[in-house]
């Protein structure tokens, strides 16, 4: 079974000493999940396959976590000289003695697992990702994961539906909807999802013009616009009018690094980056624009109207 979250190779796995929860680090931006561990309990208490060898019964439950005193210790002592699995606190699943043939059905077993809190923020090559909800909850993007952060009681929810890292993110005027663009590899298609925060539900998904990654998003003062811009060579923008999955304009911006993005109004917006500052108006389907000049110029990092 697969569960989505990670977008890059999962380089170790460990279950807490309870067995209540199984936490995964991911290899290439070091995020880490807490993933909450459930079972069917009934299944459990069957024992169905189970022998444990004759004379060797513990009728009080084991506790793998804990070793503070020497009752523990001599227990675990007995448990690898009998080369036996006994029931642990809490336990996850039973296993027969060490090299006993196993029985299986070729059913899954009946468990599951739901991602309960994600350590970790990608910042060392994102800008402006970090943003306050409508709700109050803070906004932001790990992995392939959009997290929504409640500060009060510090529990997290999660838009899961990209399967690659997501590289940008903005939020809608009314605080209630984030778009959020993927990084790929290299000539394919970058995806952007368009979502409620709330339900988590798939508002809009475009995917027909960026390739390689999707570097910046941003919504219009209404909301009606979206603009994105990619990482293809000449660092290309789109325009889209996101509720009829539909382009309204695009055009090439710049060979150097676009750092930033911002709207004036509904068709005026500004783009700037290593190289350049640039100023577009968009009237129907056509686009025109004129570089600012700046004596001594120097890389810009962020703009605003």
């Amino acid at each position: 079974m697969a569960y989505k979250g990670h977008s890059s190779i999962v380089n170790n796995l460990k279950f807490s000493f309870d067995g209540a929860y199984l936490i995964s680090i991911e290899d290439k931006n070091r995020a880490i999940f807490q993933w909450k561990y459930t079972h069917d309990d009934e299944g459990e208490a069957s024992g169905e396959n189970i022998k444990v060898p004759k004379g060797f019964i513990i009728d009080q439950p084991f506790n793998a976590g804990t070793s503070k005193t020497e009752e523990t210790a001599e227990d675990f002592k007995k448990f690898e000289e009998k080369e036996c699995w006994q029931k642990l606190e809490l336990e996850i699943t039973r296993s027969k003695a060490k090299g006993a043939k196993v029985e299986t059905s070729g059913d899954l077993p009946d468990a599951n697992v739901a991602i309960k809190y994600v350590h970790g923020y990608r910042a060392y090559d994102t800008r402006n990702n970090l943003k306050w909800t409508k709700s109050g909850s803070v906004l932001y993007h790990t992995a392939g994961l959009g997290v929504v952060l409640n500060p009060v009681a510090n529990t997290q929810s999660f838009f899961i539906q990209h399967e690659k890292d997501i590289m940008s993110l903005a939020i809608h005027s009314n605080g209630a909807i984030a778009a959020t663009g993927e990084l790929t590899t290299e000539f394919d298609i970058a995806g952007i999802y368009i979502w409620n925060i709330e339900t988590k539900d798939i508002l809009a998904s475009l995917k027909k013009f960026h390739i390689n990654a999707v570097r910046h998003l941003r919504f219009s003062p209404n909301g009606s616009k979206l603009l994105s811009i990619g990482e293809d060579k000449d660092h290309s923008f789109a325009l889209y009018d996101w509720m009829s999955d539909k382009i309204i304009a695009s055009a090439k911006i710049d060979r150097g690094e676009v750092t930033a993005c911002e709207f004036k109004n509904e068709t005026e917006f500004v783009t700037c980056g290593v190289k350049h500052i640039k100023f577009w108006t968009v009237t129907g389907y056509n686009v025109t624009c004129y570089r600012g000049l700046i004596e001594d110029f120097e890389p810009i990092v962020s703009c605003a109207y």
